[in-house]
């Protein structure tokens, strides 16, 4: 679980330096991850949801990863390129 933490943090890490308008500070534990979010947290997870990723906010402003402690790089790379395109997406409509 600590790995596959330690790897969502550095993608997400990325991702939101990429990103800079939808995405800011990336924090947790193992795998429990928040990324605090520019814009509504539930815009994204809304997003989310209609392409089958399940993500919830935390609040208004956090996007909160939760997945299982057995997840396998391949289902996080999944997870991570549906991600991409969701914030490429809402950064072309806030821009």
């Amino acid at each position: 679980a600590a790995a596959a933490g330690d790897y969502l943090m550095a993608a997400l890490t990325s991702l939101s330096g990429e990103f800079p308008a939808i995405l800011g500070e990336v924090r947790g534990k193992g795998c429990l991850i928040g990324v605090e979010t520019k814009i509504p947290a539930k815009e994204l997870v809304a997003a989310a949801r209609e392409c089958g990723l399940l993500l919830n906010a935390a609040g208004e402003a956090v996007l909160r990863l939760m997945p299982p402690l057995n997840v396998k790089k391949s289902e996080m790379d999944k997870a991570l390129t549906q991600l991409r395109r969701i914030v490429q997406e809402k950064a072309k409509i806030t821009s």
